[in-house]
């Protein structure tokens, strides 16, 4: 599973498109890449008989948008000045 992680996270490398680009994706793409290396884990796990989550997606864009109804997302309260 870390190599299928490993793997996604590569495939996404900006130096892969040019090589004057740095070999790791933005932080600002970080939620969009993490729903890429979930879904390799994901489909590992699966492919290996270790998933025990019940009902996983197999088709690639059900399992993104199953990947991102579960992903956590921060929500701050606004600042106020003292």
């Amino acid at each position: 599973m870390l190599v299928a992680a490993v793997k996604a996270l590569g495939a996404r490398a900006p130096a892969l498109q040019d090589s004057n680009e740095p070999l790791l994706p933005d932080v600002e793409d970080a939620r969009e890449n993490s729903v890429d290396i979930a879904a390799a884990v994901i489909k590992c796990s699966m492919d290996e008989g270790l998933a025990q989550e019940e009902d996983i997606p197999t088709k690639d864009s059900d399992l993104r948008e199953w990947i991102q109804v579960q992903m956590w997302e921060a929500i701050y309260r606004p600042l106020v000045k003292a």
